[in-house]
């Protein structure tokens, strides 16, 4: 991932204050963000925090709630071929 880069989202899955919630108003499941910074790495090579351009105007989010655009084609390469088996 870099800076301008656009991301998928994947999950809302949030704790805030003890409860589990499944929305967000800054971003929606299946819609594209462009990455506008990215932070230093937090504990481990693969997490990042992404700041992104979301529907109410910058937002923070770890990385492991988006699919790259690479990721993307290979799930949706994936799902195709699995229907091709059937």
């Amino acid at each position: 991932m870099k800076i301008g880069d656009k991301v998928t989202c994947k999950t809302v899955t949030k704790n805030r204050n003890g409860f589990i919630v499944n929305n967000d108003p800054n971003i929606t499941i299946n819609k594209s963000y462009k990455i506008v910074k990215i932070s230093k790495n937090m504990g481990s090579p693969d997490l990042k925090m992404l700041t992104i351009m979301g529907e109410k105007g910058l937002c923070n989010y770890w990385s492991d709630y988006f699919y790259t655009k690479q990721e993307e084609r290979k799930l949706k390469l994936n799902k195709l071929s699995n229907v091709n088996k059937e």
